[in-house]
């Protein structure tokens, strides 16, 4: 798999994982910053998945068409990312 090039020209390779992650688990998934980290084919702390994806989510979405929330609840942080199925017409 080919990484995508942002529009600054700078590779990520986390956000392609992700996108391929979400296509695979029908276009949800949530989970915790370290299941997310065991799931992804790049070496990267889960603490630092967690900062990246705040500064990234807005290219997610423009590249992938993928949301992302991170949320504290009870239990602790929790990932959420879904596609967007909607038909942009």
């Amino acid at each position: 798999m080919g990484f995508t090039e942002g529009r600054n020209g700078i590779v990520e390779p986390l956000l392609d994982e992700i996108a391929e992650l979400i296509l695979k688990e029908n276009s949800y998934w949530d989970g915790s910053a370290t299941e997310l980290a065991s799931l992804v084919k790049v070496e990267v702390q889960p603490h630092v998945i967690t900062r990246k994806l705040n500064v990234l989510a807005g290219r997610l979405y423009a590249e992938h068409g993928i949301y992302f929330r991170s949320e504290r609840t009870h239990v602790g942080r929790k990932l959420r990312f879904w596609k967007d199925v909607t038909d942009k017409a």
